[in-house]
């Protein structure tokens, strides 16, 4: 089953608990945290960490190594589970499966015309012009795209993969919003296994 937890990453503004909780994370995690020049993105980039070892220890793994690769994609060490990660706003998501899994989440703040015009097919375009929320379908056609580019199941770049044509070779296909702070998010979540749920967690 794809497990998907997410949280409000807002928790982490206050200094103290910030401190509290970086305590928690590795020497590879201390690095790439110190070397975001943003405060918001440090909070991210510790919440996501957090998010996946709450995530693991449900599994009833406590040791583990979060990592990546050349490109980036993060990657557990010798833990036999496939995750990925996403952060936009005030929220950090991650995703576990035991096979290839893509999962994305984007703030909600309409049409970025530029992305529309260097990333979308026109077929892509004319599904959003059609469309009754043209911001929630603008964001449900990129986050699919984000996954199942991290899914790697398609090795092409974000702006070759076609929704409407590449995502065959997942059996979960899921798009859903979320609302915190009166904001809404857009999520999207790509994988080879058939059952997920979606889980809340506090930081």
């Amino acid at each position: 089953m794809i497990k998907v937890y997410w949280a409000d990453v807002s928790p982490l503004i206050d200094k103290d608990y910030f401190s509290s909780r970086l305590a928690l994370a590795d020497s590879f995690r201390l690095n790439k945290i110190n070397a975001y020049v943003q405060e918001k993105d440090k909070r991210l980039s510790l919440a996501a960490y957090l998010l996946v070892k709450r995530a693991l220890s449900k599994e009833g793994i406590d040791e583990f190594t979060l990592l990546e690769d050349n490109n980036g994609k993060p990657f557990l060490k010798d833990v036999g589970l496939q995750v990925s990660i996403s952060h936009s706003g005030d929220i950090a998501m991650i995703a576990l499966s035991q096979k290839e899994i893509g999962v994305d989440i984007e703030i909600n703040n309409g049409i970025r015309e530029m992305v529309l015009n260097r990333f979308y097919f026109p077929h892509e375009k004319e599904q959003i012009e059609s469309s009754k929320d043209k911001d929630h379908d603008f964001y449900k056609i990129w986050t699919l795209k984000e996954a199942a580019f991290k899914a790697s199941k398609i090795p092409n770049q974000v702006s070759k993969i076609d929704v409407t044509k590449d995502l065959g070779p997942f059996l979960t296909c899921h798009t859903w919003e979320i609302i915190l702070k009166k904001e809404k998010y857009v999520a999207s979540l790509l994988g080879m296994e058939d059952e997920f749920k979606i889980e809340e967690i506090r930081l």
